[in-house]
């Protein structure tokens, strides 16, 4: 799996949390309706543990840190914030990402 890093501070990794739809919010839609996305992106929110979630929770407000996304996500993410209302926190996320899949190069075999 691709992967690429970005360096956050702790309130844009809430953000970009809260952007990622919980199971329970698209288990009423049918398979066949659910968008590719929103699957991918409730999949990514599953695998965050509450210890992650805990340990970002207890980070320093004004430093940044690295968090690793998989290219998936990280695209699926911009492409979907592309389209929303977003706050300021958000909008730091999303030029971030931009930034962050600017650059990323598939790497030669």
């Amino acid at each position: 799996m691709l992967k690429v890093t970005i360096k956050l501070y702790p309130v844009e990794w809430q953000a970009m949390v809260k952007l990622c739809p919980k199971y329970d919010e698209i288990a009423g839609i049918p398979m066949k309706e659910l968008a590719l996305e929103n699957l991918l992106l409730a999949e990514y929110r599953s695998r965050i543990t509450p210890a992650q979630v805990l340990s970002w929770q207890s980070k320093f407000s004004n430093r940044t840190y690295c968090c690793t996304l998989p290219v998936s996500v990280a695209q699926t993410l911009w492409n979907e914030m592309q389209h929303a209302q977003l706050d300021a926190h958000e909008q730091l996320l999303l030029n971030k990402l931009d930034q962050a899949l600017t650059n990323f190069h598939l790497p030669k075999l």
